[in-house]
C-alpha cells in the first residue's frame, strides 16, 4: 500500500495554452499552492499530492476556468485502487448534488422557451401527482422557482440511493416515500420562503420537467443542456447496483477516522449508490465537462449571447432568495467570514461589507464514495471544479479552490482583514522540530512549521483575522506554551494554553 501512496500519475488536457502571467491560476501555481486554514503568510503551499495523501483521497480531478473558458484540466492519483488504474481527465465521477445546477439551468431554459412556468403554482405543472402539505392538503403556494432555491418549505428529504441488493425505486416511489424507496415523502412542511435544503424538491422538479415537456427528463437534459455545453460523456447511471458506468472511478469512504493517508482507506461495498432522481443526485461527469457547463454560465452572466441562458436570466443566478444559511467553507468556519445565501441552483457567498459585484456562486456535493465542489467568480470570469472519489474529501476540495482563487486573484474571495502575527519561542535551541498549533488550525502539529533563527529562537509569521485564540508550540512532539506570553487560559480539555488576541485594524481618519 505504501507504494500506491507514492505512485502518482498525472494526466493533463489543455483547452488552450496561456503564457504564465500575473493573476493566472496556472497548474504550477495551483498544484504547489495548497494551504490549510490560516496558514503562515510566508508559506507558499503544499504540493497537491501531499495533501491528497493527508486527506486520504485516492483520485482527484481539477478543472480551472479563466476568462470564461476552460483553461486546463488535470487528474491526479488513482481511479481504481484494486486495479491500480490511474485517474484521467476523462474518468467519470459521481456528481451527487452537483446534479442540481444542471437541473436548475434546464428549468430556467424551459421557462424562457415557455415550456415550463417557474412562477405559477408548481402543482399546475404536474400530471398525476401533486405536492401536498404535511397534513395532506394541496400546497398550491409552492412555485418551481422556490424549489430551485430550496425556499419552497419542502421536507428536507435527502436520498441515500440504492446499493447492495436493493431495488432501484421509481421516481414516483421517491416522491411518495413508499417502498422500495427509503425516504420520507416529499411534502411541504414549512411556509414558502423558509430555506431548507431538499433533494426531494429537485425530484419534484424532475417530475415537472418530464410532465411539461412530455419527454423523459434525461432526454430533455441531454438535448438542451448537456450536448450544447459539450458534455458528451456526462450521463445518468441507473445500474444495476454493484456496477459502474464505463470508465468511472471507484468511490470510497474512510472507515478508520484516525487514518490520515491512503493506507487507512477502504472501499465501501456496493461501488456506488444508484439514484433514480437524476435532477437531485444521479449524474456522472468529469471536472472538465462540468467546467465547460459552468464557463458558459459565466460568459452569459458577463453579457455573451447564444449561451445556455440569455444574459438577463443568467444574472438572475446571482440574486439570492434567502440569506443567512449555514456557513459552508470548512477552511473559513466562523459565521462572520461569509454572508451565505441561496439562489436558483447555487449558493451565493459574499464577504461582509463587500459590494454586490463581489459574490461567488458555490455548490458542493457528498454522496457515498464521492464529493465535489464548484466555485464561480462572475466578476473575475473564472472558476474551478474539483471532484474526488472519497466521501470525506471536502476539505481538500476547498484547499484547491482557495489555491485557484489566490493564483487567479479573485477579488473578495480571501478575507480582507487578515493581519500578520509574529510569534517566536525561546529556550529550545536544541530542539529538532517546532511547529505552531492553535485554535486557528485545530491544534494540528506539523502544519505550521517554525524556522530557527541564527540566535536559536524558533519563529513563524501567520495571517489571522481579528479574534481571540488559544495557541502553543509542539516541540519534538511535546506541547509547550509561549514562554514570552504570561496570558494563559484553560481549554475544554483542561490543557493550559497561551492566549492571543488579534485586534481589528483601526482606520485613520
Amino acid at each position: 500500500m505504501v507504494g500506491l501512496v507514492r505512485r502518482w500519475v498525472v494526466l493533463i488536457a489543455f483547452a488552450g495554452l496561456h503564457g504564465a502571467a500575473l493573476g493566472q491560476a496556472t497548474p504550477r501555481a495551483v498544484e504547489g499552492g495548497l494551504r490549510a486554514g490560516w496558514t503562515a503568510s510566508n508559506f507558499e503551499g503544499w504540493p497537491i499530492q501531499e495533501r491528497m495523501s493527508h486527506h486520504g483521497v485516492a483520485g482527484l480531478q481539477v478543472a480551472v476556468i479563466e476568462n470564461g473558458q476552460v483553461a486546463w484540466t488535470r487528474a491526479y492519483g488513482l481511479a481504481d485502487r484494486d486495479r491500480e488504474r490511474a485517474a484521467e481527465a476523462g474518468t467519470l465521477f459521481q456528481l451527487g448534488h452537483l446534479s442540481m445546477p444542471l437541473a436548475a439551468v434546464l428549468a430556467m431554459d424551459l421557462h424562457e422557451a415557455g415550456v415550463l412556468d417557474l412562477d405559477s403554482g408548481a402543482n399546475s405543472q404536474f400530471r398525476g401527482w401533486r405536492i401536498r402539505t404535511g397534513i395532506g392538503e394541496s400546497a398550491d403556494d409552492v412555485t418551481l422557482r422556490s424549489v430551485l432555491s430550496h425556499t419552497a418549505g419542502l421536507e428536507g428529504v435527502r436520498f441515500s440511493g440504492a446499493s447492495g441488493e436493493m431495488l432501484v425505486p421509481r421516481l414516483i416511489d421517491k416522491l411518495e416515500g413508499r417502498p422500495p424507496a427509503n425516504n420520507p415523502p416529499v411534502r411541504q412542511v414549512r411556509p414558502s420562503g423558509v430555506w431548507t435544503f431538499s433533494s426531494g424538491g429537485y425530484a419534484a422538479l424532475q417530475r415537472a420537467i418530464g410532465d411539461a415537456s412530455g419527454v423523459a427528463y434525461e432526454r430533455v437534459l441531454r438535448d438542451r443542456v448537456l450536448d450544447p455545453a459539450g458534455m458528451s460523456r456526462t450521463t445518468h447511471w441507473l445500474g444495476p447496483v454493484r456496477t459502474l458506468p464505463a470508465g468511472a472511478a471507484q468511490g470510497h469512504v474512510m472507515r478508520d477516522p484516525d487514518a490520515g493517508d491512503l493506507a487507512g482507506v477502504s472501499w465501501f461495498e456496493g461501488d456506488a449508490h444508484v439514484y433514480r432522481a437524476s435532477a437531485a443526485m444521479g449524474m456522472w461527469s468529469t471536472a472538465g465537462e462540468y467546467a465547460s457547463f459552468a464557463a458558459g454560465l459565466l460568459r452569459a452572466m458577463n453579457g455573451a449571447e447564444g449561451e445556455l441562458l440569455d444574459p438577463a436570466t443568467a444574472r438572475g443566478l446571482l440574486e439570492p432568495a434567502a440569506w443567512d444559511v449555514a456557513p459552508i467553507d470548512p477552511l473559513r468556519p466562523s459565521a462572520d467570514d461569509w454572508l451565505v445565501g441561496w439562489g436558483e441552483g447555487f449558493s451565493i457567498l459574499r464577504r461582509p461589507g463587500a459590494g454586490d459585484a463581489e459574490v461567488f456562486l458555490v455548490h458542493r456535493a457528498q454522496t457515498p464514495g464521492f464529493c465535489g465542489l464548484v466555485v464561480l467568480s462572475p466578476s473575475s470570469n473564472g472558476g474551478v471544479v474539483v471532484l474526488a472519489n472519497q466521501f470525506e474529501g471536502e476539505a481538500l476540495l476547498w484547499e484547491v479552490a482557495h489555491a485557484v482563487a489566490r493564483a487567479g486573484e479573485w477579488h473578495g474571495f480571501e478575507r480582507p482583514d487578515l493581519q500578520d502575527v509574529h510569534l517566536w519561542l525561546r529556550d529550545f535551541e536544541e530542539a529538532e522540530s517546532v511547529s505552531l498549533v492553535g485554535s486557528f488550525n485545530d491544534f494540528t502539529p506539523g502544519q505550521m512549521v517554525c524556522e530557527q533563527a541564527l540566535d536559536g529562537t524558533w519563529r513563524i509569521t501567520i495571517a489571522l483575522p481579528p479574534g481571540t485564540y488559544q495557541y502553543g508550540f509542539m516541540v519534538d512532539g511535546e506541547f509547550v506554551g509561549d514562554t514570552r506570553n504570561p496570558i494563559t487560559e484553560r481549554g475544554p480539555d483542561g490543557v493550559v494554553r497561551s492566549r492571543l488576541v488579534v485586534q481589528p485594524v483601526r482606520e485613520v481618519e
